[in-house]
């Protein structure tokens, strides 16, 4: 059974979710890409509980999370993950994330190695210079609602290129997510094409890694 809750900031609330297990366990906290949310771990929670308590993040401005009146940078969605992990009483955990989170991931584990027992990357988006300019300057525009509907056909359509193999219920599910950003779905993705994360990945990682 998945359970669900919020963690109280200054600047607003983080949505969580989570399957039970023994309080013992190492605390795993999860995070997604964008502009998705922590729903997409849902099926996995129940399955980890033998092992560690699952926790899975919606980023900020994303899922049932907030969204900051500011700007973030990567080094302020890395610096919530240490404060969640605080609020949850793990002065040591595992941190698994999926492309958008996994350069949050890697920040993290890049200020606080010490904190991390492993960590885990699938799919790190590595960009050049060139590459992080070009998509900051186009590739993710804010989408507004139209009378005729033509923004879920946009959202729709995105959604296929992005994923050919997608099937209606799943695509839905990610429908539902773009339209909880209010707009804008690319808050997120602009942190990490402002961040030069192959200079900060050349530094090394002193944190358990795959």
């Amino acid at each position: 059974m998945i359970k669900r809750g919020y963690l109280d900031f200054a600047w607003g609330q983080v949505h969580m979710r989570m399957a039970e297990a023994d309080p013992a366990l190492p605390l795993l906290l999860l995070l997604h890409q964008s502009p998705l949310s922590a729903r997409n771990y849902d099926r996995l929670l129940p399955l980890l509980t033998p092992v560690c308590r699952p926790v899975a993040i919606d980023t900020p401005g994303y899922g049932g999370s907030d969204l900051p009146e500011r700007q973030w940078e990567v080094a302020d969605y890395a610096a919530l993950v240490l404060a969640i992990a605080d609020r949850l009483g793990a002065s040591r955990f595992h941190l698994f994330a999926r492309a958008t989170g996994t350069v949050f991931a890697l920040a993290t584990a890049l200020a606080a190695p010490a904190r991390l027992h492993s960590l885990a990357l699938h799919g790190m988006p590595v960009y050049t210079a060139e590459e992080r300019a070009d998509r900051l300057a186009q590739f993710a525009p804010p989408f507004a609602p139209r009378d005729d509907g033509g923004h879920l056909a946009w959202i729709w359509q995105r959604i296929h290129t992005e994923y050919p193999w997608i099937e209606a219920p799943l695509a839905t599910e990610f429908v539902r997510d773009y339209l909880a950003t209010g707009g804008d779905f690319a808050t997120a993705y602009r942190a990490i094409w402002r961040y030069d994360l192959r200079a900060a990945a050349a530094a090394g990682l002193a944190v358990p890694t795959r």
